[in-house]
């Protein structure tokens, strides 16, 4: 059924073009949904430069210039005031549903996909007064996660919004059984499918080789990557946070590098707020000279870095309430490299220990260096995880076969609508 997807992204923190994990996800799904015919319009709060990777999709930044410039003064002298954010954000409904009647009138939209964000009603609201199927993408409990992690001024609100979100949203997709049990606790009634996070494996079908011929990829390897031959060279890819184990990664490097002197670690990514704190751990366990941190890397590198490692890692610690669809591990599966990854959450169900990943107990640092030596020493069991991991990529992980399972969806929703009238 061809149809035109209306994709809102009304979350600051998230620029179409930019190099998150959250970016990533907005181009994958785009770009799988024009590959199966759709046309699809972005609607953004924040977009950045694209570049030669980008999918071909009109893009439209919520203009913010064009309504409240009394506001905007505010907003630019208290870019750091948490309040004046959360204020910007909830103001972008205003704007919001100004522009989209003039977009739609321009464009025959058969559906509404918006990506979760706080304060976000506009796309719900616009998709009612046109009787349009309105799905709603949940990838974290953001509410929970600006409490523990930051400011909420605004709680209630958000509160409110998220429970009018879920249930009025004729689909939720959630990317983790676990993101799906909070928008059920938040709206009982909601209508939730749970589709975990996928993967372009067209960008790695390119051998090690091939991609470091590469133009790109000969100035990256020559700018941020030490020699790397005859080392055995372990990657982590991502963006540096609390919740994703490089303190426990770089402890149990340490403890591997006294076992095995030729080993490298990798760190493809960065964070501001804690690269230092890990520079100076390097510095504390001795292992400077055999950490390299590439900084921030384009998303369509990840393949090129990744090519040269021997291994790769997801060492998450211990947590509570681990809600994540890791982008890194589909990343890594589809790498064809072998996996050591946290047995936790959705990981715990995503990867079968021994089959395609060596799975430890999360936080447990004598584990991953074990896991690791194992990897390192048994050639053939490293292989057939990578080869494992990959095949299970293609099969079931693919963005392609996941935006197959999502057009099932929008074809439910567009062939038997619900009765929707403007809330």
């Amino acid at each position: 059924m061809k149809r035109h997807i209306l994709y809102v992204n009304a979350d600051r923190g998230i620029p179409v073009w930019g190099e998150s994990g959250g970016s990533a996800h907005i181009r994958d799904f785009v770009s799988a949904a024009l590959r199966t015919g759709s046309d699809v319009t972005i609607v953004s709060a924040r977009i950045r430069a694209g570049d030669a990777s980008a999918p071909s999709a009109p893009t439209h930044k919520i203009k913010f210039s064009r309504y409240g410039a009394i506001f905007r003064k505010h907003w630019e002298c208290c870019e750091g005031n948490d309040l004046a954010k959360e204020i910007r954000s909830f103001y972008a409904n205003t704007v919001l549903s100004r522009q989209l009647p003039d977009m739609a009138s321009k464009n025959q939209f058969s559906l509404v996909y918006e990506r979760y964000s706080l304060f976000s009603v506009a796309g719900l609201n616009f998709a009612r007064r046109n009787k349009l199927p309105y799905v709603l993408e949940v990838n974290s409990p953001l509410i929970n996660e600006a409490l523990k992690h930051r400011r909420l001024f605004m709680r209630e609100l958000a509160e409110s919004i998220a429970r009018y979100l879920f249930m009025h949203a004729d689909g939720v997709v959630a990317v983790s059984e676990e993101v799906a049990a909070y928008v059920r606790d938040v709206a009982p009634q909601a209508r939730v499918t749970v589709m975990p996070n996928a993967v372009d494996t067209s960008r790695f079908h390119r051998s090690a080789n091939a991609l470091r011929k590469s133009t790109i990829g000969n100035k990256q390897i020559h700018k941020a990557l030490p020699s790397l031959r005859d080392k055995f060279v372990i990657g982590y890819l991502g963006s540096f946070r609390p919740w994703h184990g490089l303190s426990n990664l770089l402890e149990a490097f340490a403890a591997f590098v006294a076992l095995k002197p030729d080993a490298h670690l990798l760190i493809i990514g960065d964070g501001k707020a804690l690269r230092p704190q890990l520079e100076k751990t390097c510095v504390e366990l001795g292992v400077e000279k055999q950490v390299t941190f590439t900084g921030e890397a384009p998303n369509a590198e990840a393949p090129l870095f990744l090519s040269c490692c021997d291994t790769l890692v997801a060492p998450y610690p211990a947590l509570e309430n681990f809600y994540f669809s890791p982008l890194k591990v589909f990343e890594y599966m589809a790498s064809g490299k072998p996996i050591i990854a946290s047995n936790i959450g959705q990981l715990s169900r995503l990867l079968t220990d021994g089959e395609n990943a060596a799975l430890v107990p999360p936080g447990d640092v004598a584990a991953l260096v074990a896991a690791l030596v194992k990897v390192e020493e048994h050639k053939g069991f490293a292989e057939r995880l990578a080869a494992n991991a990959f095949d299970y990529a293609r099969k079931y992980h693919s963005w392609d076969v996941r935006m197959s399972q999502m057009n099932e969806l929008f074809d439910s929703l567009q062939l038997t609508p619900r009765i929707r009238e403007a809330v």
